[in-house]
């Protein structure tokens, strides 16, 4: 065979090689579906009838394809190797959810492009250097990695649904790709490179054993309400951050069933939760907002940046009550302010400080730094305000509003004649000691605001021309002192730590209720006035020889009302007192009531109702002298005298008279 005719034999073979491995094919004919061969040339603006696209031929869509406002379904699963609609009128792409359209090349969009196709993109490309250039059309379609080659974003590019990457490497390239989820969800090796870029996340980062990630400069940004960062083992991330800001106590973001990641930095704007082992340089917290990390893990961290405002502290706590988590910290200083920790220790060389932040228990390892002494200064204003709080009197205010920890002084400086009132809206009174110094001849006030009760943690010093209008809790849980200088209660009273105890240093008036419910009360001697008292939930009343005066509806009730000779006086038609194991010198009725209980004991018991009928009834009372003006049942009394009076009614069960009965 001549030289001549092996050439042009090879060019034949090469030919036709070429003309199998890959054709061009171009959309004509204006709208239609893919599977019409109608609408498929060889040529651009070319008679249609060619074969419809395979895995190696190109695809295009440009002026020549239709008028503007053509549409184009996707019918049938389609193939093409590079699919690309530059240069086309206006037209629509449409088709279904079911459908998916495989690409074994590159994907090129143009502006004018109406996607309205639902259905999928699959890549299964097994060489380099393929684009995806949206030109920032939003896609409403699923974008699959299955192919072993790689992928650069050569535009910004947004999908409603989401990158699922099996295999391959994707280059994001400094771009900003938006997806409702990302997923590599096969253990097959594969890498995302994020260098420089920014991946937002409509809801979560899904991990795989087989991914690698390359992170420098890059942003991981999930946007939804409870997104998750999950399944990421030994990544290395730039930065990570929930963004959203919705206020919701069920609102979180969450990194979750991970471990061993490293991240630059990881930044909350709302409840957070942080699972697993990892190094994070910085972690962030918006204030007033939780951030749990998960019991028995370890994160090892450079910077803390939780702080709270002084209107808004952060919560650091454990995801379990009871069991810690750990902080981790090699060197320096690692400083916060203004939060509430809980269930957290810190390990390593470097020293951990809380300023102004409360401790909440089963916390090791922190400089919780708290306790000032706060004055009111500036006049009228609210609690919360910075201004009006200063570290000495009559100085410059800027401080914190007081916390549990934290002394507080109302004195000459507090106040001008004008300007004396201090309003509690947003946030509670919550402190440790309260002083009240103000001047003789300025009344001044605390107003609380529509159900917001205070609480202290120390002791009360007050006085009569102030006033605190709203439930004061005493929630101590240590020895604390009442003085009241003529001060009246006006709301209710409440003793409320089992652990607490509290001394009246003078005499004690409500014109609401006193509640003992936890804790110890000694009244030392001295007088209380109220209009209900209570003591329950096996908590002490240490009364002695006080004089008590219900004004009003009343009950005192004690499981523990210690007493050496207390006396009682009920001012209201339907006073009730009830006892356990009280020793009495006097209770008066001034009208009439119910006296019960059991095993108490009385020197003398009166009621003066003389139109009404008394109650008096228990198990092993005694009672010396007892008197009624009006009707009366006595059920259950040992008595040495009782005095009756004329033409009234009277019914006894189980009453023991030793001494003598008088109708007088």
């Amino acid at each position: 065979m001549k030289s001549t005719d092996i050439l042009v034999c090879l060019m034949t073979i090469f030919l036709f090689q070429n003309v199998s491995i890959g054709q061009s094919r171009y959309w004509v004919g204006g709208s239609g579906n893919w599977s019409q061969s109608s609408h498929w040339s060889s040529t651009s603006g070319g008679a249609g009838g060619a074969s419809l696209p395979t895995s190696t031929d190109e695809v295009y869509f440009n002026v020549a394809s239709g008028s503007s406002g053509f549409s184009v379904t996707i019918d049938v699963d389609a193939t093409c190797k590079n699919f690309s609609t530059t240069g086309a009128n206006n037209f629509t792409l449409a088709g279904a959810a079911s459908r998916n359209i495989q690409v074994f090349g590159s994907l090129t969009l143009h502006a004018g492009l109406t996607h309205s196709y639902t259905g999928s993109y699959t890549f299964l490309s097994s060489i380099t250097g393929n684009q995806i250039n949206t030109l920032s059309i939003t896609l409403p379609s699923n974008l699959i990695f299955d192919g072993t080659g790689d992928w650069t974003f050569i535009s910004n590019t947004t999908t409603s649904k989401n990158i699922i990457q099996n295999n391959g490497t994707l280059f994001l390239n400094g771009k900003t790709i938006t997806v409702y989820e990302y997923i590599s969800q096969s253990v097959i090796a594969k890498t995302l490179d994020l260098s420089n870029s920014v991946l937002q996340i409509g809801k979560n980062f899904i991990g795989s054993t087989g991914l690698t990630l390359v992170s420098a400069g890059s942003l991981v940004k999930l946007t939804d309400i409870q997104a998750e960062l999950r399944s990421a083992n030994n990544l290395t991330f730039h930065n990570v951050e929930f963004s959203s800001a919705v206020v919701n106590a069920t609102h979180y973001g969450n990194i979750n069933t991970s471990n061993n990641c490293t991240f630059n930095k990881i930044k909350y704007n709302n409840n957070g939760f942080l699972s697993g082992n990892h190094t994070v340089d910085s972690l962030q917290m918006a204030s007033g907002k939780i951030l749990s990390l998960g019991h028995g893990n370890t994160i090892t961290i450079e910077k803390l940046l939780i702080d709270g405002l002084c209107t808004l502290f952060t919560t650091l706590k454990s995801t379990l009550n009871g069991s810690q988590a750990t902080l981790s910290g090699s060197s320096g200083n690692i400083d916060a302010a203004n939060l509430n920790i809980q269930d957290i220790k810190t390990i390593g060389a470097a020293t951990f400080t809380a300023v102004n932040s409360v401790d909440f228990g089963n916390n090791l390892g922190w400089n919780i730094q708290n306790g000032r002494n706060l004055y009111w200064v500036g006049g009228s204003g609210l609690w919360h305000e910075s201004s009006h709080w200063s570290l000495t009197s009559g100085g410059a205010g800027g401080e914190c509003y007081p916390i549990r920890y934290d002394n507080v002084f109302i004195d000459a400086s507090s106040f001008t004649p004008a300007s004396k009132t201090i309003s509690i809206s947003a946030h509670p009174m919550v402190l440790n000691n309260l002083h009240t110094f103000n001047n003789d001849d300025i009344s001044s006030s605390i107003l609380n605001g529509s159900g917001l009760t205070s609480e202290i943690y120390g002791s009360l010093t007050l006085k009569n021309n102030i006033s605190i209008s709203g439930q004061i809790k005493m929630k101590s849980n240590a020895s604390q002192t009442i003085t009241s200088n003529g001060f009246t209660f006006t709301g209710n009273l409440n003793f409320d730590n089992s652990l607490g105890s509290w001394s009246l240093m003078d005499s004690i008036r409500s014109t609401a209720y006193i509640f003992v419910d936890y804790g110890v009360l000694n009244t030392q001697n001295n007088r209380v006035r109220a209009q209900y008292f209570s003591v329950s939930n096996n908590s002490t009343a240490n009364v002695g020889n006080s004089q008590f005066y219900i004004t009003s509806l009343a009950q005192v009730s004690s499981a523990f009302f210690n007493s050496s000779g207390a006396n009682i006086f009920a001012s209201s038609n339907s006073a009730s007192i009830t006892l356990y194991n009280a020793m009495v010198d006097t209770i008066v009725f001034n009208q009439s009531g119910s006296l019960s209980g059991n095993n108490n004991s009385y020197k003398y018991v009166k009621f003066d109702g003389a139109s009404l009928t008394a109650n008096a009834s228990g198990n092993g009372n005694i009672c010396k002298k007892m008197e009624t003006r009006g009707n009366a049942n006595i059920y259950f009394y040992s008595l040495d005298t009782l005095f009756l009076s004329p033409a009234k009614t009277y019914q006894f069960y189980a009453v023991t008279i030793i001494d003598s009965l008088r109708a007088e």
